[in-house]
């Protein structure tokens, strides 16, 4: 993991696909150097060979395992010198009505939305206080706010996230640690697809002001001003970037 000692690191969970790979490759153009995450280790794999220059690592992660996140925290600090941004990316989710929703369906999405990231910004707190300071940039939905069909745990999880957020702020100011959220609305990625009928889609785009569903570069630009320097003063908010859907309701 070697890197020229003046490149800032990122470490993106989920990057293996959709948002999670936009925003590795969005801040790699930044000139970070990215960590890329994901719970599917070829997956990883891909992303960082779309990133030229070395400027990306892959590193097999499942974001439950609290222990796995310590470890691969550890030795990007221990390699890299620290980390500077985290993006807490990595969801696992299933739409289904409420009468269909299991116990083990809902301990995963718990699992892997909630305490995914409370572990990442629990391991990366003393590293970023010790370098003087960082951002966390967690990855929620405007389900948190909206009424979604078949997505009571869903909207729970991402609930969760917002108020997260708003709490790791708050206990991680003083350190010099930003803490934010984004609430992306439909994002055109590979589990959205599969997730949603053509039908569904269609109401949706139509839905919007602009006219169109989102793209996982729209999500990956807002991440990278909440990590950058331009949002210096902004923490323990939620960004929406949604189309305008939440305005037109």
């Amino acid at each position: 993991m070697d890197r020229p000692r003046d490149m800032k690191v990122a470490v993106v969970t989920g990057a293996g696909r959709g948002i999670g790979q936009a925003t590795a490759v969005r801040l790699a153009e930044d000139g970070y150097m990215v960590i890329a995450a994901d719970r599917v280790a070829t997956m990883a794999r891909r992303t960082e060979e779309m990133i030229s220059g070395g400027a990306c690592r892959a590193a097999e992660l499942d974001v439950t395992d609290r222990d796995a996140v310590n470890t691969l925290v550890r030795r990007v600090v221990e390699e890299l010198g620290g980390v500077h941004v985290v993006v807490n990316n990595a969801m696992w989710f299933r739409y289904v009505p409420l009468a269909d929703v299991t116990a083990k369906d809902t301990d995963r999405m718990l699992e892997v939305g909630v305490k995914g990231p409370l572990w990442m910004a629990q391991a990366v707190a003393g590293p970023m206080r010790a370098g003087g300071g960082g951002a966390i940039v967690n990855i929620a939905s405007v389900a948190a706010m909206l009424g979604t069909p078949n997505a009571a745990v869903y909207s729970a999880v991402k609930g969760a996230v917002v108020g997260m957020t708003r709490q790791l702020a708050t206990d991680l100011g003083p350190a010099g640690i930003r803490v934010n959220a984004i609430a992306p609305g439909t994002i055109e990625t590979p589990g959205s697809v599969a997730a949603m009928t053509d039908a569904a889609r269609a109401y949706r785009r139509q839905r919007s002001p602009l006219g169109r569903l989102g793209t996982p570069q729209d999500v990956a630009e807002a991440v990278a001003y909440l990590a950058s320097d331009r949002a210096a003063f902004v923490t323990g908010q939620l960004l929406v970037v949604d189309g305008g859907i939440t305005a037109a309701m």
